[in-house]
């Protein structure tokens, strides 16, 4: 998969609540990004894996 591809999935991701990102600087000044799935991400893994049980 390419970056590109990445970072239009994680835009669309942050856009619909279900991540969150924080942009960070290193000592030496790089850029990092730390992505968290937040509640709401969270309750919708729940509710796939609930959908799969019953489907399985």
């Amino acid at each position: 998969m390419s970056a590109s591809t990445i970072t239009r999935y994680v835009k669309e991701l942050n856009d619909l609540g279900l991540i969150e990102i924080e942009t960070t600087r290193s000592s030496v000044g790089t850029e990092k990004k730390i992505i968290r799935i937040t509640q709401k991400g969270k309750e919708i893994i729940n509710n796939i894996k609930k959908l799969n049980e019953i489907l399985s």
